[in-house]
């Protein structure tokens, strides 16, 4: 009985490692302390993508400029209603917003593809008694968002940025797919999440990979999308 035990134990913790755990929070965007400002989405508010209606459980990121490049000072994930974000400033220990800093916002759809805030267009509703500072930063400031939309296209500059290119499925149980199919890839390597590389593929065939080779767990695929390197992680589950 005891043996029976320890295996099944053992089985328990060996799923634990080979499961995907869902994603909790965007990319690059942890929690911190501050001062707070609000940034509204009301009713009747539909951000877009592409034209479309933003997917549910999209990550709205509400991100600030440093010298380490932009980094988050919250977010929200979209559910097709009403909701609202706190913008985290400076509180004297936090490198945060300063009073009338500009913000912007990127999204990380649930695909894991980030649009960057170069792509995104905000307007706010006019300052009155219920909104003020739109698009900039004010403690207890309240910003109402008008009008929100992301718009990208597939051109080799966003691929060599990560926002075009896609992995699918991801996680997966071995097989992908690279998207967008009307680019070439070439010189692909697959590293692990210390940046050891694994395999080497000069030639991808119908833009398709077969890892199933492959432990589960996190790599790096890499390469070249129409001659502009890019960088993607992967997920490899059983």
């Amino acid at each position: 009985m005891k043996t029976l035990l320890l295996k099944l134990l053992l089985l328990i913790i060996l799923l634990s490692f080979c499961t995907y755990q869902g994603v909790t929070q965007p990319t690059d965007c942890v929690p911190t302390s501050g001062d707070n400002a609000t940034i509204t989405f009301g009713q009747g508010v539909i951000p877009t993508f592409n034209g479309a209606p933003l997917p549910s459980g999209t990550y709205i990121i509400v991100v600030f400029n440093s010298t380490s490049g932009q980094k988050c000072a919250g977010f929200t994930t979209w559910q097709n209603a009403a909701t609202a974000i706190a913008a985290t400033g400076a509180n004297g220990t936090f490198e945060g917003f300063a009073p009338g800093e500009a913000y912007k916002f990127r999204i990380q759809l649930p695909n894991g593809m980030i649009v960057q805030s170069n792509n995104i267009t905000v307007s706010y509703k006019p300052i009155d008694a219920f909104c003020d500072n739109g698009g900039t930063y004010k403690k207890d400031g309240i910003s109402c968002i008008q009008s929100f939309a992301a718009v990208i296209t597939s051109s080799s500059e966003d691929l060599a940025k990560g926002d075009i290119l896609n992995l699918s499925p991801n996680p997966t149980s071995g097989l992908i797919k690279i998207t967008p199919e009307n680019h070439q890839f070439s010189q692909l390597q697959i590293l692990n999440i210390h940046g050891k590389l694994i395999q080497i593929m000069p030639e991808l065939k119908d833009n398709s990979l077969d890892l199933s080779h492959l432990a589960c767990g996190s790599y790096i695929v890499k390469g070249l999308a129409n001659n502009y390197p890019f960088a993607k992680k992967l997920i490899i589950v059983r």
